[in-house]
């Protein structure tokens, strides 16, 4: 019987060894992935594992922050796909980790922005006019977060409402609060004050320049996008490297003369 007694508590005693060496293991693994979410066999395997270390942690803040983690994950992916049933997919996905991620902390910065980023994306896949029936919320949530950090995630709020700007049709630009181009190049403008080198906010202000037909002021930008550090220091770098490859296809459509003389340099 003694013999038993200790048999069973050697074996939950090692069981629990094992656990915690696979939690750390697991935890580690997911780190090291993440680092490379630009590429797309490391951002589907951060996927799998952020997914198995949900299921292993125990500590709310923790699950809270892997919920969070992976409606980014899903906005990547989704954002990486051409496929319109593919995105959506993706999106819808990301929107119900953030959500998950809300009924935690509802006034969670993380899970607020990324429910935003990937339900108007999943909407905008799906019905426009659902999309815009959805922007009171939006306008609501983001300033939830601004209340907390005007410039959150390097000027997230303003991507945001600039791109919401930017995709409205012409005759809804200065109507119903949506705004104007100039309205969004200032809002880029400060996300760009906020953090200089973050990519995506140049590559945003040149999309408006060509819209507003400023050739001269997107070149600019777009030559900006592709100075962009990419250094793994960076919080952003994997983003950076996403935006860089943006930001070259656009100079190549738009200013093609210009991309082959500069075609030798490192930007490229």
């Amino acid at each position: 019987m003694k013999k038993t007694v200790f048999i069973i508590v050697f074996l939950l005693l090692t069981s629990n060894g094992l656990f915690a060496q696979d939690y750390q293991s697991l935890k580690k693994e997911c780190q090291t992935l993440w680092i490379e979410r630009d590429k797309a066999d490391s951002l589907n395997k951060a996927i799998e594992n952020y997914s198995k270390f949900l299921t292993l942690t125990k500590d709310k803040e923790e699950k809270k922050f892997i919920l969070c983690r992976l409606s980014h994950a899903y906005y990547i992916l989704g954002d990486s796909m051409s496929e319109s049933e593919k995105r959506k997919k993706a999106f819808l996905k990301g929107t119900q980790k953030a959500n998950n991620a809300l009924q935690m902390v509802e006034n969670d910065p993380n899970a607020n922005f990324f429910y935003v980023a990937n339900h108007l994306c999943y909407l905008n896949e799906t019905s426009f006019f659902r999309a815009n029936l959805f922007l009171s919320e939006v306008y609501h949530r983001l300033d939830v977060i601004m209340k907390k950090d005007k410039y959150f995630l390097y000027g997230g709020p303003q991507r945001i409402k600039s791109r919401i700007i930017h995709f409205a049709p012409f005759y809804l630009r200065n109507r119903f609060t949506v705004g104007t181009l100039y309205s969004a190049e200032k809002m880029l403008k400060e996300a760009i004050q906020s953090e200089p080198d973050f990519a995506l906010n140049r590559l945003f202000l040149a999309d408006i320049y060509l819209d507003m037909n400023q050739k001269k002021l997107a070149k600019k930008e777009l030559i900006n996008v592709l100075r962009s550090p990419v250094n793994n220091d960076l919080e952003y770098a994997a983003e950076n490297r996403i935006y860089k490859q943006r930001g070259k296809i656009l100079l190549k459509k738009h200013f093609p003369d210009y991309a082959k003389t500069i075609q030798k340099e490192s930007l490229f």
